[in-house]
């Protein structure tokens, strides 16, 4: 069953999303801090408009999660919905759960969602191949980014 995350689900959701950065879902595993998981959290828990999060549940068990966030793209003409984590615990793997989330997504957004994205790196082939299944397709573009220092 996926659904959205609750209050009760934030230390199993910082577990996974822990597990999440230090896998090879990441050009460059690294740790996260607990500060930036809390706030995404409390963003998705008080409804924010800019992120979703939404889990898998097996037998009263968290098998994953997938965090949506949200913007507006010009070039694509209009809402553009990012997948920016889809994890799946490694017991739950191989058992069609993500496809299942990756349904899902797809169903739940309104009309004016223009398009989904998400990032995969290369060597991340099953992830890949999922997301291709799925009609994803590669842009050829380089991603670039200034992180904002807040402790000037």
């Amino acid at each position: 069953m996926i659904r959205k995350i609750r209050k009760d689900d934030r230390q199993e959701y910082i577990d996974m999303s822990k597990t999440f950065f230090k896998s090879n879902a990441i050009s460059e595993p690294f740790v996260i801090e607990d500060e930036k998981l809390d706030y995404t959290f409390d963003l998705a828990i008080n409804n924010s408009e800019y992120i979703d999060i939404y889990v898998y549940e097996k037998d009263n068990k968290l098998a994953g999660y997938a965090l949506m966030s949200f913007t507006y793209s010009n070039d694509l003409g209009g809402l553009l919905a990012t997948i920016e984590e889809l994890f799946i615990k490694k017991e739950y793997r191989g058992l069609g759960i993500g496809d299942e989330f990756m349904s899902y997504i797809e169903s739940i957004y309104p009309e004016e969602v223009s398009a989904i994205r998400l990032e995969v790196v290369d060597e991340n082939y099953k992830a890949k191949s999922l997301y291709e299944k799925h009609g994803f397709e590669e842009r050829e573009y380089i991603q670039m980014i200034k992180l904002i220092d807040d402790e000037e």
